[in-house]
């Protein structure tokens, strides 16, 4: 008798053991998955606010290339034009960079290349105003830079090509702005979303657990109590 309650002690075990390891498996197998879909919406989030700085930022550019261009028809001083022509060569640079980095992606500066298509059609638009100011930019900072300088009426229209589009400019860089932020607030209702509805599916993997593995597991363990108290008497009943 000892024989067969041992045996049917180690098959409850073994079935018990089976189910908590199925159970527990599948309690981890959803956190690591909440986990994975979670950190990956994040780090896409805070390449998103990357961009909307960065694209801020050259609206604030732009402005600082029309005022350092508008600057050089005042000057009080001859030599002035050489300071304000190193100032604006930097800001074209980096205004430059940025425009290439929010269309195409740049590591350094953090910027993915997932533009949507909206993003996309905006800057088709902006593009040609962004080539005229560049281009009025370079062609006044090589005038300057020609030995001997050329004078300034050489480069009056250019600076008036510079003053004339950078209102279209920040139009158009407010309207990517915009929309990048927009973009970026649909993500954040995403991700509540995404919490709540890996929140449900982890209570229901609980709640089937509890039905499917649990609960008969309890009763498994009672039946088998039963049936080893029920041996036990009738031993002790047969006197052994």
């Amino acid at each position: 008798m000892t024989k067969n309650g041992n045996s049917l002690d180690q098959r409850t075990f073994d079935k018990l053991r089976r189910l908590y390891i199925i159970g527990f498996s599948t309690i981890a197998l959803s956190v690591i998955v909440s986990q994975i879909l979670i950190r990956t919406h994040l780090s896409r989030q805070e390449s998103d606010s990357g961009v909307i700085n960065i694209a801020g930022r050259q609206r604030m550019l732009s402005q600082k290339l029309a005022k350092d261009a508008i600057s050089l028809l005042a000057l009080k001083h001859p030599e002035d034009v050489f300071i304000i022509k190193e100032d604006l060569k930097k800001t074209v640079k980096l205004w430059e960079l940025s425009h290439d980095a929010l269309q195409n992606g740049n590591d350094s500066l953090g910027l993915p290349k997932q533009n949507s298509k909206e993003v996309i059609a905006k800057f088709k638009v902006l593009n040609p105003i962004f080539d005229s100011i560049k281009d009025a930019s370079k062609s006044i900072i090589t005038k300057i830079e020609n030995v001997p300088p050329l004078p300034l009426d050489s480069y009056v229209s250019d600076i008036e090509k510079v003053r004339n589009h950078e209102g279209d400019f920040l139009i158009q860089m407010d309207a990517i702005v915009n929309q990048y932020d927009k973009e970026a607030e649909e993500k954040v209702a995403w991700l509540g979303k995404l919490e709540l509805l890996l929140m449900a599916l982890t209570l229901l993997i609980l709640l089937g657990e509890f039905i499917y593995i649990f609960w008969p597991a309890a009763k498994s363990v009672r039946y088998t109590l039963k049936e080893l108290l029920a041996a036990e008497g009738k031993a002790k009943k047969n006197g052994f």
